[in-house]
């Protein structure tokens, strides 16, 4: 993981077994009572769309895995700068926020996800070109 002047990111490779997961979280829990969606502005970068992914979370836990979620979207494909939105319509009360690079196999394979801002319905909660952070 590694903070960038308008960004951070999180990078996963594994040359040894192939595996290999990192990511980034909210240092406090946000409340998302009445909130729909929490959008992840993020470039998704990697070697293939295939056997690693972007993986975006809300959570009751702070640190976990990819299978530690209470709300969750996968993203393989790569892209530039996009929206993702996660569904939270269903969840009440405070969650921290989880952005995962994930590699599942294969030593050459690799994924990077560069987190931009995070919103609540639209409202921005975070940016990383901020020196500060509401979260």
């Amino acid at each position: 993981m590694a903070k960038q002047v308008d960004h951070v990111e999180c990078y996963a490779y594994n040359p040894s077994t192939g595996g290999g997961e990192a990511g980034v979280v909210t240092s406090t829990s946000v409340n998302l009572t009445g909130v729909s969606t929490v959008t992840f502005v993020v470039a998704i970068e990697g070697s293939s769309d295939v056997q690693s992914d972007g993986i975006f979370i809300a959570s009751t836990e702070q640190m976990g895995g990819g299978g530690t979620y209470n709300a969750r979207k996968y993203q393989g494909k790569l892209t530039s700068r996009t929206s993702i939105n996660l569904d939270v319509s269903a969840l009440s009360g405070s969650y921290y926020l989880r952005a995962h690079a994930t590699n599942n196999a294969g030593i050459t394979n690799w994924k990077r996800v560069r987190l931009y801002s995070i919103l609540l319905d639209g409202r921005e909660i975070w940016n990383g070109s901020n020196s500060w952070t509401y979260v």
